[in-house]
């Protein structure tokens, strides 16, 4: 994820997290909330209209900031470049989850300023038949059932596989209150419903993987205060991507087209005397690149690439238009990137850089530098890499001259290896982000806005220990944050004297573990503890509410080859201590914290059949 090629992760020029199949499968985790939760500094809270985002070390990194990946296929929408979280993403199909905890910007463009978190899946190798079927409850309502089913069939010279996952997820059992004291109950009013199809081909050096998620948000919860009735949102995303690579002696050379029809935050239907509004905008983004790796020498990796792409944004609202008055909104943008790895025996050196321009935001440069050292037990790595976001459709279209907004990174890791199964890292970490797009409303005007703050950032560390046998593994990590000596904006800030922003706790403990039973039977619980949290309600004055610390506990029972080969057999209990879960809006628009769900009970099944050989 860091380098395109296959490093060990003590090399590797980035803050690193690896999750595999089979700690995934462990958990129990039937969302990937779940999974995301678990990794050292990442978090979530709520945006507007039930969707919640991902932070990042503090930050609130949902608009552009965080890019995910789902086999080489963008998943951020390209109107806001947002991600929504919430019985979205098939896990089953997961073969491994792949962190960058820090900026990829240098690589992977725009989106990548915060982090990068890129899935790789079954369906890329798959031979065979793999299935999942999960059910799971709270006290008095459902809280979900998916279905995930996937074939694949391997030749001499080429493959075939497709994929479907249907899953109805509800966000929360409990009551949602706004700041202005209106409430409903969210078991029957805030549904999140998956509907996905997947077709992969490769003959020879040729690939195409053919994607469709639509995505459905019943919501009530609006901007601020409750609506009079709830409206279902769609998220709509159909995209290809086609390659092929070619062998041009040391050179792998792999052109590509990757086409992307999206319709995000739909809804065209009637609304009774609420201030939510029909939104009906697609986007179409046609991109063309090339990609080249190459090792001039034995101890020099290059990798590099040329990108171009146009977007066309159309609003299908009757008597409705851009800021500009137009229906249609163009953008293109062009550029490459390039990163060189040289391997000495002092040190390893890592150079790379991206330079793109923007039709309306002109060009964009961004460095990345960095040191790795391997001796005996230990490694060390000094990082310094610039991500940034480049503006979207609507940060443009409500602003005409915004600009991009920069993050610096700096970091160092440290790691010792204290046995044969053990290990222990620890990375300190300083952010800085000039210009920030923040989102503004003014009350005056009644109008939404987005602006350059000055800037913003987090300083901490985050430590992970790895404990890793044949039949038995634990992971226990632990993240700190502070905005300390950085400038806290009062849109983020809690404006309580806190180091602190919004929404995310400054310490975080996680643990992971897996135990055997024997008899192909195993105990699976996590556990995390959150420290004190702040929301704020700024209707006519600021009012700061406290979330006391929590403790979110799960467990899942798993039993493999029950009764047949390659079934699995799961129960498992989550948040069984029944704790309130908040998801905090991590910036000042008087949006009431959104609740999670309480505990919940959940039955799992999934069968994996290899084709014989």
């Amino acid at each position: 994820v860091v380098s395109d090629l296959p490093m060990n992760g003590r090399e590797s020029p980035g803050i690193v997290t690896v999750v595999t199949a089979d700690e995934i499968l462990e958990s129990g985790a039937r969302d990937l909330m779940q999974i995301l939760q678990l990794i050292p500094g990442f978090d979530f809270g709520v945006d507007v209209e039930g969707v919640v985002g991902i932070g990042v070390r503090g930050n609130w990194g949902h608009e552009g900031k965080v890019l995910m990946l789902w086999d080489g296929l963008e998943m951020n929408e390209e109107l806001y470049s947002t991600l929504q979280f919430g019985g979205h993403y098939p896990v089953s199909q997961i073969k491994r989850i792949e962190i960058i905890r820090g900026p990829g910007s240098a690589i992977y463009g725009g989106n990548a300023e915060y982090a990068v978190i890129n899935i790789v899946t079954i369906n890329s190798d798959l031979d065979g038949v793999a299935v999942d079927a999960e059910y799971s409850f709270y006290k008095d309502a459902t809280a979900s059932q998916g279905v995930s089913a996937a074939f694949g069939k391997k030749w001499v010279n080429s493959r075939l596989s497709f994929s479907t996952y249907q899953s109805k997820f509800i966000r929360s059992d409990r009551d949602y209150v706004d700041n202005y004291g209106n409430s409903y109950s969210m078991s029957n009013l805030s549904s999140m419903n998956s509907e996905q199809y997947r077709l992969d081909y490769s003959y020879g050096k040729f690939s195409i993987i053919a994607f469709h998620d639509n995505y459905k948000l019943l919501q009530r919860d609006g901007y601020d205060e409750v609506y009079s009735q709830a409206y279902r949102s769609r998220f709509i995303n159909s995209a290809i991507n086609a390659k092929v690579e070619y062998n041009v002696g040391k050179w792998k050379i792999t052109p590509g087209v990757k086409i992307k029809f999206e319709h995000p935050w739909y809804y065209n239907s009637e609304i009774t005397g609420d201030s939510f509004e029909p939104y009906d905008v697609t986007s179409n983004k046609n991109l063309a690149y090339v990609n080249y790796i190459i090792d001039p020498t034995k101890s020099i990796n290059v990798i590099g690439g040329f990108q171009y792409y146009n977007l066309v944004a159309i609003d299908h609202l009757e008597n409705s238009t851009f800021t500009d008055g137009s229906k249609t909104f163009k953008n293109y943008n062009y550029g490459g990137h390039i990163q060189a790895i040289a391997k000495t025996k002092f040190v390893n050196f890592t150079l790379g850089s991206r330079v793109a321009y923007n039709k309306y935001c002109g060009t964009s440069f961004v460095p990345r530098i960095g040191l790795t050292k391997i001796w005996d037990k230990f490694h060390v790595k000094a990082l310094y890499s610039v991500g940034f976001r480049a503006p979207s459709i609507e940060n443009i279209n409500l602003n005409w001259g915004i600009k991009p907004e920069y993050t610096l990174v700096a970091e160092i890791e440290g790691g010792v290896k204290l046995g044969m199964n053990s290990y222990l890292t620890a990375n300190l970490y300083n952010v800085t982000t000039k210009h920030p797009i923040i989102f503004y409303y003014d009350p005056m005007a009644s109008t939404d806005n987005y602006i350059n703050e000055s800037r913003t950032g987090t300083r901490g560390i985050e430590l992970d220990y790895k404990w890793k046998a044949k039949k038995w593994f634990a992971t226990i990590n632990y993240a700190f944050y502070t905005t300390a000596g950085q400038n806290a904006l009062d849109e983020y800030s809690p404006l309580n004297g806190e180091n602190v922003n919004l929404a995310f706790p400054a310490h975080k403990f996680n643990f992971i573990g897996s135990f055997s039973l024997g008899g192909h039977l195993s105990l699976n619980p996590s556990v995390s503890f959150y420290s004190k949290r702040y929301s704020i309600a700024s209707d006519q004055t600021e009012i700061v509410t406290t979330h006391s610390e929590a403790v979110y506990a799960n467990i899942n029972l798993s039993k493999d080859n029950f009764f047949t080969e390659g079934l699995t057999a799961q129960f498992g209990v989550f948040n069984f201590l029944d704790e309130d879960v908040w998801y905090i809006q991590p910036y000042n628009s008087n949006h009431a914290p959104l609740p999670g769900g309480g505990r919940e009970i959940q039955i799992r099944l999934n069968y994996s059949l290899p084709n014989k050989k």
